[in-house]
């Protein structure tokens, strides 16, 4: 198959330690707050210390209506999205050798059994050193490697494409900054957020 594509690429600063950052988003357990996923059903929680190869299994299930190809009419059809995320890349920031961090979380999307895409989200953390705040700039690439060909596939990744390729044109012409994007502003929410208590 053709790919991977990569199909987004963000960037903030959040007003805390890199290694902070780090520790959420290793965490496999949070995946599901900044991805944006609530309606999954975790079915395999991961089971220890976050590091290379944790893993995290969700899925959801539902009737989808469709048509009936030989009969005619219209059927109800059992579906099961599935989602298999591990840690492939495990490399903590260490702000003491100026050494930036980086993590790599690869999810295989499965629907009703067949494989048919791989995700990754591929993450760097850069302590900002010039700030009097202690901050750290997260730069997320998403990539997906499409798996089987399908019209129902195309679409999306065409969409979600065309929408990265408008940020790098106009967005580099208005503001030198990548755009913030809908995970890394959840993450920013949820780490910088004062603990209760």
């Amino acid at each position: 198959m053709a790919g991977p594509f990569q199909v987004g690429r963000n960037s903030v600063v959040i007003g805390v330690p890199a290694r902070q950052v780090f520790d959420y988003l290793a965490d496999l357990s949070h995946l599901m707050e900044w991805s944006g996923e609530s309606d999954f059903r975790v079915t395999r929680a991961p089971d220890g210390p976050a590091g290379p190869g944790v893993t995290l299994r969700r899925e959801q299930s539902g009737v989808m209506r469709g048509p009936l190809i030989i009969r005619g009419g219209m059927s109800d059809n059992p579906v099961r999205v599935e989602r298999l995320s591990r840690l492939t890349v495990y490399e903590p920031p260490d702000p003491e050798r100026l050494r930036a961090g980086a993590l790599v979380v690869e999810t295989r999307n499965s629907y009703n059994g067949l494989l048919h895409s791989i995700e990754k989200f591929i993450f760097e953390f850069v302590p900002e050193m010039d700030r009097e705040t202690d901050g750290t700039r997260v730069t997320m690439v998403t990539e997906i490697e499409p798996m089987v060909p399908g019209m129902f596939i195309g679409p999306v990744y065409a969409i979600r494409l065309m929408r990265n390729a408008f940020a790098r044109i106009f967005g580099s012409r208005l503001s030198p900054q990548l755009p913030v994007g809908p995970q890394l502003s959840r993450v920013k929410d949820k780490v910088e957020a004062p603990e209760p208590g």
